[in-house]
């Protein structure tokens, strides 16, 4: 995506709805849990503006927390 203004219209509301991104987030680690390559103990988060929010919001709140998260602004 290289136009800006499509980008925040996708990131801005979820930014406003907090709720609805950590469920987004929460339903990706449940996936990301379920593939057998995954070390459930070893899962990062790394991501930069709204990506970084939502990594480190998922990782923080989810039932077994991420050990690492990592937000760039």
């Amino acid at each position: 995506m290289s136009d800006p203004e499509e980008m925040l219209a996708r990131c801005m509301p979820l930014l406003a709805d907090p709720d609805r991104m950590r469920s987004i987030g929460h339903a990706a680690l449940d996936v990301l849990r379920t593939e057998p390559r995954t070390d459930p103990d070893r899962i990062a988060a790394v991501g930069y503006g709204t990506g970084g929010a939502s990594g480190w919001n998922s990782g923080a709140t989810a039932s077994t927390c991420a050990r690492s998260a990592q937000s760039t602004h």
